[in-house]
């Protein structure tokens, strides 16, 4: 007894003084750490579970992850891949919700999903998030990219009786499109003429940079089939006009034949163009045109067969 009185610190001999024997001396102190690392092990975990990114960088946020889990390894406690994921889904915001789905998704995956396996994922999306963030120009295709198959927008044909501002044109050799769309009613409200609507949900009350599906590449929008109803094919038959026709909807210059265009090459990519009924047609060869007009020539450059 008096050997273990002189090795411990004052703060343990303070706690075992008054112990009669060596065996109620071991047993107090077992006890006090044992409280302590029971409330150590309770904070580290609250602390894992309500981390958050938010006013740090992605490396700050997972380095705090990474050491919360070695401090709760440390007293013994067992931190499984799962729950050092999940602790990372949680503590990420709003704007990292294409992302979060995505994980989510493979989480049941064989083999299962590892922290470290998410953390090029993670990093990945949050320099594209930065990047937008900052006031990067942002293409009028990424909105439409899918995993599987890209496509290119298409606007109202040759009837086109919708104003607005726009760019692109195509041959009518092929297709062509009524657009028999009502124009909105005007609301009186300053209040919603004021509030932006997302081009990518269509909702209102954000714009595209802060939407939660800018990046995420499996979502289309829920009325894009419906508001493109009205659009009907009316004649896929070769026409045998050579003219062009302007589209203030369209994003890409389109013909049905490659003998329209002065150049041409097969495409062999996986891109589609997205017709006005929602379908979507293939896309056989790429190439450039010349337009001739009174005022001079128009180049044409990837336009789509």
């Amino acid at each position: 007894k008096s050997w273990l009185i002189g090795s411990f610190s004052e703060e343990i001999l303070g706690l075992v003084i008054t112990c009669p024997t060596s065996r109620d001396m071991w047993l107090t102190v077992a006890n006090h750490f044992n409280k302590v690392s029971s409330a150590r092990v309770y904070d580290l975990q609250r602390r894992l579970q309500t981390v958050s990114k938010r006013g740090k960088t992605m490396a700050e946020f997972l380095n705090e992850i990474t050491t919360l889990c070695t401090l709760l390894q440390s007293v013994g406690h067992t931190v499984t891949e799962q729950m050092k994921i999940f602790a990372v889904l949680n503590g990420l915001g709003q704007e990292y919700e294409p992302v979060k789905t995505s994980i989510e998704g493979d989480m049941d995956n064989v083999p299962p999903l590892t922290f470290n396996g998410i953390i090029p994922r993670l990093t990945s999306f949050d320099s594209r998030l930065q990047n937008y963030s900052d006031g990067a120009d942002i293409s009028p295709h990424l909105a439409f990219n899918t995993t599987r198959t890209g496509y290119y927008t298409r606007g109202q044909g040759q009837n086109n009786r919708r104003s607005g501002r726009g760019r692109g044109s195509f041959s009518t050799r092929g297709r062509g499109f009524h657009q028999q769309i009502s124009s909105p009613a005007v609301s009186d409200s300053s209040e919603s003429e004021q509030r932006p609507k997302c081009q990518i949900c269509g909702k209102m009350g954000h714009n595209a940079l802060s939407c939660w599906h800018r990046f995420d590449n499996t979502y289309q929008q829920e009325s894009v089939p419906a508001a493109m109803a009205a659009l009907r094919i009316t004649d896929i038959t070769d026409s045998g006009g050579h003219e062009w026709f302007p589209d203030t909807g369209a994003t890409a210059h389109i013909t049905n034949s490659p003998h329209n265009l002065q150049q041409s090459r097969p495409y062999t990519g996986s891109d589609a163009v997205m017709v006005a009924d929602g379908n979507f047609l293939p896309i056989t060869h790429t190439g450039s045109a010349i337009i001739g007009s009174s005022s001079g020539m128009l180049p044409l450059k990837d336009v789509l067969v």
